[in-house]
């Protein structure tokens, strides 16, 4: 996404992330071997929710253990 972007630590994992409008992408920036992608994703919504104040809308959360999208529900 061609936007600033937020770096967020939730527990040992660190991610950009990139909000356009209601659309929004995270990078998970941390070295981890092998990460669950259910821990991943989980750790995504946090940081997602920290980092622009919005909800994640409900099934909209998907990716891999490196980038995840969704879509925000504010307001």
């Amino acid at each position: 996404m061609d936007s600033p972007h937020v770096e967020v630590t939730v527990e040992t994992s660190r991610f950009s992330v990139w909000r356009n409008g209601d659309r929004v992408e995270v990078i998970r920036i941390s070295p981890e071997a092998l990460p669950r992608l259910s821990v991943v994703l989980a750790r995504a919504e946090v940081a997602i929710e920290r980092a622009t104040g919005c909800r994640v809308w409900q099934g909209t959360l998907k990716g891999d253990q490196a980038v995840v999208t969704a879509r925000l529900a504010c307001g």
